[in-house]
């Protein structure tokens, strides 16, 4: 069975992965069935981005971890979802996508 993780870059998310990477006694699930999402919503700080691709994809590279990056592909929910990348060795963690930096679509009824 798979486990999916939403990985949203911060604290808390990136304080569980740590763990379950470095204490295998904290999951109850082998590494290679483990996802890890991330939506990326074009909001996100350069710098995170470089922390993550420095000290985090190389963890979970390096145990073979499935991450797959994902984005909105417009503003509305019919518009879809968009994979950017699905891999066992990410590189790049994306800080922009097209449709992710879309403002919210607003309304023409008042």
């Amino acid at each position: 069975m798979k486990i999916i993780f939403s990985y949203g870059l911060g604290l808390d998310s990136t304080a569980i992965l740590l763990r379950w990477l470095t204490e295998p006694g904290s999951r109850w699930f082998d590494l290679r069935d483990l996802v890890v999402v991330t939506a990326q919503t074009g909001d996100e700080w350069v710098e995170t981005a470089y922390l993550v691709e420095q000290h985090i994809y190389p963890l979970l590279a390096r145990h073979g971890v499935r991450i797959v990056q994902v984005s909105r592909a417009g503003r509305r929910q019919k518009d879809g979802i968009v994979i950017h990348d699905d891999t066992t060795h990410p590189i790049l963690c994306l800080t922009s996508a097209p449709g992710a930096s879309m403002p919210p679509a607003r309304s023409t009824t008042s």
